[in-house]
């Protein structure tokens, strides 16, 4: 009885492992920003080239990150002057989407929060979400299964060089409701295209230029590689409500994701597991006076502890 208990944790673990490889999922999203997350190694001029002057330097490891402390011992989030109307700004931002997955029988709870910044001009119609990282969690409740993905450098700078487009309402007045697609490594499809399952796929590029098809996440603990595969999500976001110190600016989602694998190295990581969307999912804005994604990824209970 106990080689069978033995036997089934092990082909448990190596099932988890797989399906949460699928999609992007770390166990333990502390550790994942304390000791898995490291410096992007390219740039990209998207900033600048939407006249953001401080994002230019989003993805530079050369600059300094951190802005001045006015809190003993915290990290400085003050916007500083907010205007009086209106979105106009700097801000931070979190997506967060709430699932499940059920690898073999029980489902495991999962959280997958995006970043991002943004900055709102005077009088815009819509405005650039620039990406900063994903970091997973999934609670497998169970301390003997441990395992971690992660987004690579040039992913990160890949996804933060094609800005997601966001509409805004009245000039930059408001953020209204609205449906969104979000796609990894994929080109010229819409919303009811089927998703490519093969390379070759007209669809799919190698957005993150490192020679595999569509993007590359990295697999580390009880199986160790890199997963190739291509993701769409869909969000349709509530309209958004100002808090009534202009401050933040957040509401709720429900969302779809799709995904298929492209291939894996090694070729097990490769499974498909989907994603069961639960309800909860929200959205934060946090207006910020400066901030680099390097230092929204290294203080994110600051920015957003006292989230809506």
């Amino acid at each position: 009885m106990r080689i069978f208990a033995f036997f089934f944790r092990a082909i448990t673990a190596t099932a988890v492992v797989l399906g949460v490889a699928s999609c992007g999922w770390t166990s333990d999203g502390g550790a994942r920003l304390n000791e898995l997350y490291h410096k992007d190694t390219g740039k990209t001029d998207v900033a600048a080239d939407q006249g953001i002057s401080d994002l230019a330097d989003v993805l530079d490891d050369d600059v300094a990150l951190d802005t001045p402390s006015s809190d003993e011992g915290g990290f400085d989030v003050s916007p500083g002057e907010v205007p009086e109307l209106g979105l106009t700004g700097l801000w931070a931002v979190r997506v967060v989407q709430l699932g499940e997955i059920s690898p073999i029988s029980d489902p495991y709870p999962i959280t997958t929060p995006d970043y991002f910044l943004v900055r709102i001009e005077p009088d815009a119609h819509a405005m650039d979400l620039i990406f900063c990282d994903e970091i997973p969690v999934v609670d497998s409740g169970d301390a003997g299964i441990e395992f971690t993905t992660r987004t690579t450098p040039s992913l990160r700078a890949a996804l933060a060089a094609s800005p997601l487009e966001v509409a805004l309402g009245g000039g930059s007045m408001s953020l209204p409701a609205q449906k969104l697609m979000w796609t990894w490594g994929l080109k010229g499809i819409i919303q009811t295209d089927p998703m490519p399952t093969t390379s070759g796929d007209a669809k799919v590029f190698d957005q993150d230029d490192d020679g595999h098809p569509g993007v590359t996440v990295e697999v580390a603990g009880l199986m160790t590689g890199q997963r190739y595969m291509v993701k769409r999500a869909m969000w349709d976001l509530s309209a958004g409500v100002l808090s009534t110190d202009r401050i933040w600016l957040s509401g709720t989602l429900s969302y779809t994701l799709e995904e298929e694998p492209l291939g894996a190295d090694p070729v097990m990581l490769a499974q498909k597991t989907p994603i069961t969307p639960k309800d909860g999912s929200s959205y934060a804005f946090r207006r910020v006076g400066q901030m680099t994604c390097e230092s929204l990824l290294a203080h994110l209970d600051d920015v957003f502890s006292t989230a809506p």
